[in-house]
């Protein structure tokens, strides 16, 4: 009998045993499901930041691109502290040290479509200024594009990850502003003071900045739109349009014009052309005439024999081929004579006149 019991109770520990192993390879398993999973949803977090951090560099970079074409178009302007104005003499800009997106978008800078905002709700920032003196040998205009979002952590300082992403997304032209004291605008390419100039406010640390920068020597070697010097251009200049000058055309050898005939149409009164033999022609209403001083020819006419003399050489007009004025002319009697007879007849002369 005491054998059959000790049998039995053998076999029950042994299944408890089994039960409690199990039970702590059950929670070990969903210990390691639930890190995994705060794991994997932390990382989804950090690369939605990633991403959006990505995102906001690009929108940023483009603003900076927008910048320095507009160092470009309007340097001199700028380094001499005056406004750029257009065709009309409007102003571009009602700050030009603090241009906005939309005076970006309305100058062709940026796409009319580019949006205000980046991922997240951030704004951009656009400011120039000249840190040294300008107009001079060292004259430098520099603009900073940056956000109005600074990206930290929690306890206030730079969030470096986020920052990272952000930056590598600039093409080199990023960075932010520094914790340190003293802090720093910095970046690959700039290090600047906080605040970058005079008045100017103190950038938050962690806010990424963007920097484009023109100096005289850069703005030198480019003729550039809008630019108010004399390039000096030593070969030959071709267009395919028109060439308008808003004061004299001068020419130090000879003007080459093109040519028409005389009577041909043209449409725009006070052009001017060459006849194939080389004379000066104008277009005067409506048809190519010669310059000639207001005298346009002159002939005779006999009431017998026509535009003929009655021993048969022409009287005609050498500028039209006929007992006509070119077009644009009056044709005023200046002779008459002979003998009302049929041998001779009557013939009145006349000039052409205008």
């Amino acid at each position: 009998m005491s054998a059959s019991v000790s049998y039995r109770y053998v076999r029950s520990a042994g299944g408890r045993a089994r039960r409690g192993f199990a039970l702590i390879e059950l929670s070990i398993a969903l210990l390691v499901g639930t890190l995994l999973a705060v794991w994997g949803s932390a990382a989804l977090m950090r690369r939605a930041d990633d991403v959006a951090a990505q995102a906001t560099g690009k929108w940023l970079l483009e603003i900076r691109h927008a910048a320095s074409r507009m160092l470009e178009r309007h340097f001199d302007a700028l380094a001499a502290g005056s406004r750029p104005v257009d065709e009309q003499g409007r102003w571009r800009y009602a700050d030009p040290m603090a241009p906005t997106l939309a005076e970006f978008r309305s100058q062709g800078l940026l796409p009319a479509g580019f949006p205000e905002t980046a991922a997240g709700g951030a704004q951009a920032r656009i400011r120039l200024f000249r840190p040294n003196a300008c107009p001079g040998a060292n004259c430098r205009v520099e603009a900073l594009v940056y956000s109005t979002q600074a990206l930290q952590g929690a306890d206030g300082t730079p969030d470096a990850m986020r920052l990272a992403e952000l930056v590598a997304a600039t093409e080199g032209h990023g960075g932010h502003a520094t914790a340190a004291s003293g802090g720093r605008l910095r970046g690959a390419a700039f290090d600047f003071a906080n605040p970058y100039a005079p008045g100017a406010a103190v950038l938050p640390a962690g806010t990424p900045v963007l920097w484009a920068g023109m100096d005289l020597a850069t703005a030198d070697r480019y003729v550039r739109r809008f630019d108010s010097r004399d390039p000096q251009l030593q070969g030959s200049l071709t267009t395919s349009g028109s060439v308008v000058s808003g004061g004299r055309l001068i020419s130090q050898e000879y003007l080459l014009l093109g040519v028409a005939t005389v009577g041909q149409a043209c449409n725009v009164s006070g052009l001017a052309a060459r006849s194939n033999p080389g004379g000066m022609l104008t277009c005067r209403n409506g048809a190519w005439a010669a310059e000639d001083g207001g005298f346009g020819g002159g002939f005779a006419e006999n009431n017998r024999f026509g535009c003929h003399h009655y021993t048969g050489i022409s009287t005609a007009n050498p500028r039209t081929g006929a007992c006509s004025c070119p077009a644009g002319y009056s044709a005023v009697i200046i002779s008459a004579g002979g003998k009302w007879n049929d041998d001779e007849g009557w013939t009145t002369g006349y000039i052409c006149v205008r």
